[in-house]
């Protein structure tokens, strides 16, 4: 038989920690100019409702546990540094400048090698790119020599150039030498960003962040069970008016900055059980729900300027360097130990999608089995640059999605881990 546990109650009202006004400012480092300044309207940290009991009834101890918290509550938060640090920015394009010459600089590192067996074994320099393919010094059909975005010729004892060709997206054409002697490529852009660290002025303010959780706990003890149930009566934070925001060397021209309005994640009854001592939970009821709203990110001009970066905001319709997420918002509802719904949408300036359903769970050991039901996903592409991605997409899978109008709806049901999307052949995906 369970050990016996005293039959009790216990409740306490509230118990917290709370912060009023606090400004807190100083020098990071005495060697270094750099200072920061810390400021808190609001903070305060605790629990409440707490309601506890336990009772003996035949060979079975109850035990219950009520509880609220830990609640948080953030008002009014703003942390400033001002000091030197890397040009993160030119750490950016410097790896986006390296990425784009990538295959070429692969290309020139395997051809010196290659040069260099070459010369070994036959005394002289190869006279062509092609005589080393042809006596297999150099595989064509392998990476990266089976791009056909770049080609190479050989100048030695001189040099090795990588050029591009007319399937290569830029307008004009780009070459990278190495140099035999030194053994150095030249004309990377990356080259170009200076490494030096440079002052920064970092700003994080955030209007008030919220957390209110309240929680039952249920156990039964006995000879022959330990049961255990949790419902989550209430859950929610949120998050509200948060900005950053990254100023090198002052130039507010070349700001970065981050927004959000407003973030909120919600629980409700949820309800979480286990039989046995060991065993998985299973998940029964409960609705949970995720919103986001105005989301915004400022791409600085020095970023904005990439060609990369430019190519990625044509297409996705940003101006000025400004991305925008309208809303988010995704529900998830639990019922009857056996199905649930979900609904979701996303909307941006450049996009829509809609997804809507049912499914069906069951648990098995510690996975549980998700069929999808009457699930149905609309995409409407806004912007002309996501219809040109969707279209040249379907070009290259050979595909044509269905449509209503300008609206793409695809209807998804079967097994999560392989489901069946009508209209599309995943088969014949690139």
């Amino acid at each position: 038989m369970a050990q016996s546990v005293p039959s009790g109650n216990l409740t306490l009202d509230e118990i917290a920690i709370q912060l009023n006004g606090l400004n807190v400012s100083g020098l990071l480092r005495e060697d270094q100019e750099g200072n920061a300044s810390l400021s808190i309207g609001l903070f305060k940290f605790g629990f409440n409702n707490i309601r506890a009991s336990t009772s003996k009834a035949t060979d079975k101890q109850n035990i219950s546990f009520t509880i609220g918290g830990p609640n948080i509550d953030l008002n009014e938060f703003e942390l400033n540094v001002r000091s030197e640090f890397p040009n993160f920015f030119h750490s950016i394009l410097t790896e986006l400048a390296d990425h784009r010459v990538e295959v070429p600089t692969d290309g020139l590192t395997i051809l010196a090698k290659a040069v260099d067996v070459y010369f070994n074994e036959n005394g002289r320099f190869p006279g062509s790119f092609n005589e080393l393919a042809i006596k297999s010094y150099i595989l064509i059909n392998k990476y990266p020599f089976n791009q056909q975005k770049w080609v190479y010729e050989l100048d030695l004892p001189n040099n090795i150039r990588s050029v591009t060709t007319s399937f290569h997206h830029a307008r004009f054409r780009r070459t990278l030498i190495l140099d035999w002697n030194s053994r150095k490529i030249m004309g990377l852009e990356s080259e170009n960003y200076s490494k030096e660290s440079i002052p920064w002025n970092f700003n994080l303010n955030v209007n008030k962040v919220e957390q209110k959780l309240f929680s039952d706990i249920k156990v039964i003890i006995g000879p022959d069970i330990s049961h255990i149930e949790f419902t989550q009566k209430k859950a929610r934070l949120q998050l509200k008016g948060i900005n950053i925001s990254a100023i090198p060397k002052s130039e507010m021209v070349d700001q970065a900055r981050f927004r959000l309005s407003d973030v909120i994640l919600e629980i409700t009854n949820l309800v979480m059980e286990t039989q046995k001592t060991g065993d998985s939970p299973r998940v029964y009821n409960g609705t949970g729900q995720f919103t986001l709203r105005n989301f915004e990110i400022k791409i600085p001009s020095m970023l904005s300027s990439d060609e990369d970066i430019a190519d990625i905001a044509e297409q996705l319709g940003i101006k000025n360097g400004l991305f925008r997420v309208r809303q988010v918002d995704l529900k998830l509802t639990l019922k009857d130990n056996r199905f649930g719904e979900i609904h979701a949408m996303f909307v941006a300036p450049f996009l829509k999608i809609n997804l809507d359903g049912e499914f069906s769970y069951t648990h098995i050991e510690s996975d549980p089995n998700v069929y999808l039901q009457n699930m149905v996903l609309k995409i409407n592409p806004i912007s002309y640059g996501a219809r040109d991605l969707i279209l040249n997409w379907e070009k290259e899978n050979e595909q044509s999605l269905p449509r209503q109008g300008a609206t793409i709806i695809l209807k998804l049901d079967g097994s999560m881990d392989d489901p069946i999307i009508h209209g599309l052949d995943l088969n014949r995906l690139n």
